[in-house]
């Protein structure tokens, strides 16, 4: 009769601990989710950011030539260049890690 009581004590004792395991993997979880969406946001800022100074300089690119600065537009292509370049890799990247993402975060909850 003790040993069940024992038994049945520390089978409770089992299912709070696991019970609480999964509390905490849960909110993990969500705290993870939480810091994906954060640095999503956070991505498509210092994109917008990026496309607007692209736009900007393709813009004075344009005043230069209509101006007849051809040589300072030329030196601007190489800028407008190289930030096209730049914000592909970083989309491209960006892309990379959300397909990678989808896989990675699937965590049982026992």
């Amino acid at each position: 009769m003790a040993t069940e009581r024992q038994r049945q004590k520390a089978e409770r004792s089992a299912n709070i601990q696991r019970q609480m395991l999964k509390d905490e993997l849960r909110q993990m979880q969500e705290n993870i989710q939480q810091l994906e969406r954060k640095q999503q946001q956070e991505l498509r800022n210092v994109m917008k950011r990026r496309d607007t100074l692209l736009e900007d300089r393709l813009k004075e690119q344009e005043r230069l030539l209509r101006e007849g600065f051809s040589a300072e537009a030329a030196k601007l292509e190489n800028e407008i260049e190289r930030l096209r370049q730049e914000n592909e890799r970083i989309r491209e990247q960006s892309r990379r890690e959300e397909g990678g993402r989808g896989r990675k975060n699937n965590c049982s909850l026992m």
